[in-house]
């Protein structure tokens, strides 16, 4: 083959967590190859939820994490929920300005990442997503950026008890890194 290829190191891959893998293309001798490095995440799902959504006089919930946006923090992200419904329309976030939004996952017309963007765009201090019988971890098309604001996932359920502590009144709570969960490793460090 020929010489100087490059190698795509794919870092972060979305491919598959607990494991990494290298391949090289076969070769022949007029054309070089693409070698691929695929390095995953390591979540620990051993030590149980990586994150948590706590909301003030209802209660904490387990969550999941995403694979866009920013991982919550051990000191979490505090404020106010508010409810931004399906979380498609930008009209859903009308009043999410510092504020955790609450949004269904999985929607189908768009994606978790565009919904992601679209909080961050007005102003939204984290958001949650609530879809499904378990967290499930979030992910998305990343072709552009995503905003800087921590993403969290937890059940459909706790999604209708977040949502009825909303309407009854001002909510106030915190999304943060489980305090039981070492973190999420990354691979390629």
């Amino acid at each position: 083959g020929t010489g100087g290829d490059y190698v795509r190191a794919e870092a972060a891959d979305g491919g598959g967590t607990n494991n990494a893998n290298f391949s090289t293309p076969v070769e022949t001798a007029t054309s070089g190859g693409t070698p691929r490095m695929q390095m995953y995440l390591w979540p620990g799902n051993q030590f149980g939820a990586q994150n948590q959504v706590v909301v003030d006089s209802v209660g904490s919930f387990d969550a999941a994490w995403s694979r866009f946006g920013a991982a919550p923090t051990v000191a979490g992200t505090f404020g106010q929920f508010f409810n931004a419904n399906n979380g498609c329309l930008a009209a859903d976030y009308a009043g999410a300005a510092g504020k955790i939004v609450v949004v269904t996952g999985g929607s189908a017309g768009c994606q978790n990442v565009d919904k992601t963007r679209r909080a961050g765009e007005n102003g939204a201090i984290g958001i949650v997503y609530a879809s499904g019988t378990t967290p499930v971890v979030l992910t998305g098309s990343q072709t552009t950026a995503v905003p800087n604001i921590p993403v969290a996932s937890i059940t459909a359920a706790d999604g209708t008890t977040i949502r009825n502590a909303i309407a009854a009144g001002p909510t106030t709570g915190t999304v943060r890194k489980h305090p039981n969960h070492p973190g999420i490793r990354d691979g390629d460090f």
